[in-house]
């Protein structure tokens, strides 16, 4: 089951560079896996999967990888109705009870902008929710 859903510590999103180029750059270096099996995996375009391993190359991305209480599955990554960044804040806050301080310090932004990832992913979340209901 590992093998199907990797997880990816926590410790590896402190970083500047976009959170698909992370996912990306750790799944093709750490897990050695291909483009064709990420971008399976992501749900996304082997284009796209390979264009953003390529950003990462050009911004000389350096991946911490540490032990972490908190992992992350990689099929969230998979909901392609939010941003990855939406996505993984979510993900933190919901499952993990993590504040929005705590995400804040985990992945290297501001307070201010994990709260209004999280406010767009609630809005999106929400509309959704609406137009399932509104459709049945």
């Amino acid at each position: 089951e590992q093998h199907h859903d990797p997880k990816i510590p926590l410790s590896v999103f402190k970083s500047d560079s976009s959170t698909l180029e992370i996912v990306v750059k750790y799944l093709h270096e750490i897990e050695q896996r291909n483009f064709a099996d990420i971008a399976a995996l992501l749900q996304r375009d082997h284009r796209t999967i390979w264009h953003a391993y390529q950003r990462s190359l050009r911004r000389k991305v350096q991946l911490r990888v540490e032990k972490s209480a908190v992992v992350v599955p990689v099929s969230i990554f998979a909901q392609r109705q939010f941003s990855p960044l939406e996505v993984l804040v979510s993900y933190l806050h919901d499952q993990h009870q993590l504040s929005f301080a705590e995400i804040a310090r985990s992945l290297s932004l501001s307070p201010k902008t994990v709260w209004t990832v999280y406010s767009r992913y609630s809005r999106k979340q929400q509309k959704s929710t609406t137009q399932k209901n509104a459709s049945r």
